[in-house]
C-alpha cells in the first residue's frame, strides 16, 4: 500500500545520479525510493568512502548513450541471417552485436517496443529487453584502482535503493 501511495503514505520514484571515481571512471546509478533524502544521503555516503562524488546533472550522461536492448541467448540462425538482420534494421535496429553464442540488438528507446515485436515474430526469444546506459569509450584504469572501481559498484548495488550501476570502467 505504502509502495503505491494509498493513505497518504510515500511512493516510490525513479532517481538517477551521476558520479566520477577515482580514476576518472564514470558512474551512472539508477535508484528506486520511497525517501528520496535518505537515498541521496546513502549514496552520497558510499562513493565519499570510497573516493568518489557527485557529478553535477549531464556530466556524466554525455558519455554515455541510452539504448534499448534485446539480448538474444543464442546466433541469429545461418539460414534465414540476411533476413532476419533486414527486419531488424527495418524495425529500428542500430546495431546487431553477435559474438560466440548470443545476439545482441541496439536501438534508439522509442523503437524498443517496436523491435521486441519483431524479434518474437521472427521466431527468437529474448532474455533481456530493457533501456541501458552504453558507454561511449570506456576508461582504462590500473589494476588497483579498477579493482577499487569493481567494489564501489558492488557496495552501491548491494544497497536496497539502488537498481542498477552503469560505469564506463574497461
Amino acid at each position: 500500500a505504502r509502495g503505491a501511495g494509498v493513505g497518504g503514505e510515500g511512493h516510490i520514484e525513479s532517481l538517477v545520479y551521476e558520479a566520477y571515481t577515482p580514476g576518472g571512471t564514470a558512474l551512472i546509478i539508477e535508484c528506486l525510493t520511497d525517501n528520496r533524502n535518505r537515498t541521496a544521503s546513502d549514496v552520497k555516503h558510499m562513493l565519499t568512502k570510497n573516493g568518489g562524488s557527485f557529478a553535477s546533472s549531464g556530466a556524466v550522461t554525455y558519455l554515455f548513450d541510452r539504448l534499448g536492448v534485446i539480448h538474444i541467448p543464442e546466433s541469429l540462425p545461418m539460414s534465414r541471417h540476411d533476413e532476419i538482420e533486414l527486419a531488424l534494421i527495418d524495425a529500428g535496429a542500430l546495431d546487431i552485436l553477435e559474438e560466440d553464442s548470443s545476439t545482441e540488438i541496439r536501438g534508439g528507446t522509442h523503437d524498443l517496443f517496436k523491435l521486441s515485436d519483431a524479434v518474437t515474430s521472427l521466431g527468437l526469444k529474448a532474455d533481456v529487453i530493457e533501456f541501458q546506459w552504453i558507454p561511449k569509450i570506456l576508461v582504462e584504469t590500473d589494476e588497483v584502482t579498477g579493482t577499487a572501481v569493481a567494489e564501489l559498484i558492488e557496495t552501491l548495488e548491494e544497497h536496497d535503493d539502488v537498481s542498477r550501476v552503469w560505469s564506463n570502467l574497461a
